[in-house]
């Protein structure tokens, strides 16, 4: 069995060709697509850049205690 995925660029025939695909179905199965939309994940190093990013903004703003560099240091 073959996968082919087609791009329909112009959605009002997509009735159109899902009849004409229709009528071969002796031969062909069609799957529509789930209309339930993953919510997009970030990358975790992504995530773990953004949260950085806020601890410098906190800190900058007095609200959060910075890490001297040599405890930083020592800790890895």
């Amino acid at each position: 069995m073959e996968l082919l995925i087609l791009k329909v660029k112009q959605p009002q025939k997509l009735p159109f060709i899902k009849e004409m695909l229709a009528a071969f179905n002796d031969y062909v199965e069609i799957q529509e697509p789930s209309k339930k939309k993953k919510p997009a994940t970030k990358h975790p190093v992504l995530k773990s850049l953004e949260q950085g990013l806020k601890e410098v903004e906190l800190i900058k703003q007095g609200k959060l205690k910075a890490t001297p560099l040599k405890e930083f240091l020592n800790e890895l």
